[in-house]
Order: structure tokens, then C-alpha cells, then sequence
């Protein structure tokens, strides 16, 4: 519980700080099967570079054409859930590349629940669609086997 109220209360400084996008994401992907995403985008390009842009209206404003900077994403799903965190960059279309942890529960595929992995994940997006594709090795839980994992994913994100 101490550790929840420790990120909560981060979440509570770090927000009024930085300026950021909230992004959200739902995918089909393995092994988390369905899952949906919060994610926060701290943008590090200057607002006069961004009013200097010309980009179509229908677009985020975190899709503009020389958008980077960092994200930090939560995610559960049917099977586990996720912390990821790492780069994000936009030039036309998008990606991050993200350090992740990843706690299983549920029914994952081919996974027993209470398996803790980390690793790392490259997401590719094209508003409003994303894939996703993950390597991760076992760190903690009974079950050690298999010792490292994939994971592969498609699905939509959405940025206000």
C-alpha cells in the first residue's frame, strides 16, 4: 500500500511541473490478451517551435512533426499489467522506446500468474494506430520458466 501512495504522491508533484500530453491506449497483445493504458507524454520541445509548426487540426498536439520527449505509461490488462518508461519521439509518424516491468495475473498466454519480468519495448504509432513488440526476462516469482518472453501487440492510442 505505501509503495501506491509513494507513485500517487509523485503523480501529484510531477503533474503541475511539467507541461504533458495524457495519452491512452487500448490493445490486443501477447501475453496480456486485452489491455488499456494511461500514459503520460512530457513533451521537451519548446512551444515556440511548436506554434511555428503547421500540422492539419484533426491531429494531437503531441503528433506534431518535431514532438519528443519522454513517457511514462501504466497498463493493465487481462492478463498483467505494466509500468513502462522511456523516449518518445514523432517525426510524421511516431515510437518510444521504453524500460518496462511487467507483473502477470489472470490468465496471461503461455504464463502462470505472480511472475514478475522486465525489460524493454519498442512501440511504433501512425494516429491512430500503434504495435508494439517487447523482449523481457524473468526477474522474481515461482515459476521460472520461461526465463525471457516476447510480446507482440496492435491496437489504437488517443492523446487530450
Amino acid at each position: 500500500m505505501k509503495k501506491y501512495l509513494l507513485i500517487f504522491t509523485l503523480f501529484l508533484i510531477v503533474t503541475p511541473v511539467f507541461s504533458f500530453e495524457n495519452i491512452v491506449t487500448v490493445k490486443a497483445a501477447t501475453p496480456e490478451i486485452f489491455s488499456f493504458s494511461y500514459g503520460m507524454f512530457f513533451d521537451l520541445v519548446p512551444e515556440q517551435e511548436k506554434d511555428d509548426q503547421q500540422h492539419a487540426d484533426f491531429r494531437p498536439q503531441v503528433y506534431n512533426q518535431y514532438s519528443s520527449g519522454v513517457i511514462l505509461e501504466f497498463e493493465a490488462s487481462l492478463g498483467g499489467g505494466k509500468i513502462n518508461f522511456g523516449a518518445h519521439s514523432y517525426i510524421i509518424c511516431g515510437g518510444s522506446l521504453k524500460a518496462s516491468v511487467f507483473k502477470t495475473w489472470g490468465d496471461p498466454v503461455f504464463l502462470d500468474p505472480g511472475q514478475l519480468y522486465a525489460g524493454v519495448e519498442l512501440d511504433f504509432r501512425f494516429y491512430p494506430f500503434i504495435g508494439c513488440v517487447g523482449v523481457y526476462r524473468h526477474i522474481h516469482g515461482d515459476d521460472s520458466d520461461p526465463l525471457t518472453i516476447s510480446t507482440v501487440g496492435i491496437g489504437l492510442w488517443y492523446t487530450f
